[in-house]
């Protein structure tokens, strides 16, 4: 694996989008940043990041072998990474959940995103890039930030950046390189589901332009939320077709 240290970029992705073009290695390329100026999130947003404070980087995966069908996959396995880890670091006072579909919340409220972009051929995914943003040390947010914690602004404790980002990146590069999963997919998908933020819980959603009260219920094996409502029953949504309220 292939380590690159910055103190400022714009985006850790579209740093190594760029690095995808000019270089043709088949390693695993991580880029950590100090201060990423112009994280994104999903649907547009942007991922606010405290110099110095924050994990911030980006992981290159090429010559990888994704059929379709699994892509999903990705998605569990580097949520259950992430949890682990910070459960960890933790050491186990702080609950984590994953909100669908790439948030994880902490005492309920969002410390650290994820972001994947991948590209394919007729057969699946064969280059990847996750990128991944932790809220360690951040002692303040915008004021629009209403759901942004850290995990020192719960803990009082201070977590050091490189040392979680060189546990991290070993680690999803064990997983990432395991894919598709086959022995273990079922136990991993059961514990995602559990670890899923307001499982079996009321939320309010915005479907196909509606505005609904569901119960979630959990996610198939698509990567599709699934939801229920009193008189359209069960539903499976996609992340373009189901806008959660929160």
């Amino acid at each position: 694996m292939k380590i690159i240290k910055c103190h400022t970029t714009s985006s850790t992705n579209d740093d190594l989008r760029e690095y995808a073009l000019e270089n043709h290695s088949d390693k695993t390329i991580a880029l950590l940043t100090f201060y990423q100026k112009n994280g994104k999130g999903q649907r547009g947003r942007f991922w606010h990041a405290e110099e110095g404070s924050s994990l911030t980087f980006s992981m290159l995966f090429k010559d990888i072998e994704i059929p379709f069908a699994q892509i999903f996959q990705i998605h569990v396995g580097v949520s259950l990474v992430l949890i682990d880890f910070l459960s960890e670091i933790t050491q186990g006072q702080i609950n984590f959940n994953v909100k669908w579909p790439n948030d994880i919340m902490a005492e309920n409220k969002k410390c650290a995103g994820i972001l994947i972009e991948t590209k394919s051929t007729e057969r699946g995914v064969n280059e990847m890039i996750i990128g991944i943003g932790v809220n360690l040390n951040n002692t303040e947010f915008p004021s629009q930030l209403v759901h942004a914690v850290s995990l020192k602004q719960i803990s009082t404790a201070h977590y050091p950046i490189e040392n979680s980002f060189n546990t991290l990146i070993q680690r999803l590069e064990k997983t990432v390189r395991a894919m598709p999963l086959r022995e273990t997919w079922n136990g991993l998908f059961e514990n995602y589901q559990q670890s899923l933020f307001k499982r079996k819980q009321q939320i309010e959603v915005i479907y196909k332009g509606e505005l609904l009260m569901v119960e979630l219920e959990g996610v198939d094996e698509s990567g599709r939320l699934i939801v229920k409502e009193k008189e359209l029953g069960l539903i499976h949504a996609s992340f373009e077709e189901l806008k959660w309220n929160y």
